[in-house]
């Protein structure tokens, strides 16, 4: 009767470690996985930053386009203006 307690509990003690390592395993599984996907999101959210740098950038050329346009448009006026007042003046 001793020795049937002595398995019992023996063949408890095993299933419990057993449990623990399969729980462990699965615990650094998930870890795991949630690392891919962690870096997975930062890797798209960098290419999300990219693209909006990139746009910024086309946007920023279009700007400097518009004001460079702008300045010569006033050029333009002022030197209009002057000609209208030299021919005023005769």
């Amino acid at each position: 009767m001793n020795n049937y307690w002595i398995d019992y509990f023996h063949n408890r003690i095993e299933e419990l470690w057993m449990f623990i390592a399969v729980l462990s395993g699965v615990t650094i599984l998930v870890f795991l996985l949630l690392v891919v996907i962690t870096f997975l999101q930062i890797r798209s959210e960098k290419v999300k930053i990219l693209q909006i740098k990139a746009a910024l950038a086309q946007d920023l050329e279009r700007l400097q386009r518009l004001v460079s346009r702008v300045d010569s448009l006033e050029s333009n006026q002022r030197n209009l203006s002057d000609k209208l007042d030299r021919t005023r003046g005769f």
